[in-house]
């Protein structure tokens, strides 16, 4: 029989503890990982959804002129037809233009409202009201670098005069508060908020601005 240091037979005893040792270190170090992993506290609902929202930096004012829209004083409501163009030269007031632009006519608006049981009960101060605040809604649409107004509303509310102009063609509008640019950004100006302002005017009696040419 060989010897035993020849067979190998010396060594397996301790070739065995080192890799029983070294298997209990393993399990000791995966029982730790996995003690460190239930330990980490998962993210609730209530912190998902409070992430961070960007703020409307316009919404004050924004909200300002909503309410002016909402509650006009009485008799103060003007509608604007206007050619898009500055005048020339440059004007900031008198009847033919507003905050520059030249002015093709323009109509007070009644605040009498029309029998209950017309499609129109509404008055047309506050038909043209109600158009212009859901062109101030926020919206994510992107308008272009032209400003082109072809219609615009001024009211008095609160001891402020209020010139609103909007431009359909640049999906674009202006605010003036006392004559000073008070707010301005993009809107998505609709088809329905044309024609029903485009109504009021027609109604009025008041020629019609040029039309922004319809998308394709």
């Amino acid at each position: 029989m060989a010897p035993a240091w020849q067979t190998g037979a010396v060594g397996r005893p301790a070739r065995t503890r080192r890799m029983l040792s070294i298997a209990a270190t393993l399990l000791v170090a995966a029982a730790a990982t996995a003690l460190s992993l239930v330990a980490l506290p998962a993210p609730s609902a209530a912190s998902a959804s409070a992430a961070p929202v960007a703020a409307d930096p316009d919404a004050d004012a924004r909200g300002e002129v909503i309410r002016a829209l909402a509650a006009p004083e009485a008799g103060s409501v003007t509608l604007y037809s206007l050619t898009g163009k500055l005048s020339k030269p440059l004007r900031l007031e008198g009847d033919d233009v507003l905050q520059g632009f030249v002015v093709l006519g323009k109509a007070a608006l009644s605040d009498k409202a029309g029998a209950a049981t017309s499609p129109s009960s509404l008055s047309p101060a506050a038909r043209a009201c109600n158009a212009f605040g859901e062109l101030l809604a926020p919206t994510r649409v992107l308008a272009a670098e032209c400003f082109i107004p072809r219609h615009a509303l001024t009211l008095r509310h609160g001891g402020h005069r209020y010139d609103i102009l909007i431009c359909f063609e640049c999906s674009r509008y202006s605010v003036f508060r006392d004559n000073k640019e008070f707010l301005a950004d993009a809107t998505a100006g609709t088809p329905a908020a044309l024609d029903s302002l485009n109504a009021l005017l027609r109604a009025a009696g008041v020629r019609l601005p040029p039309q922004p040419p319809k998308a394709e």
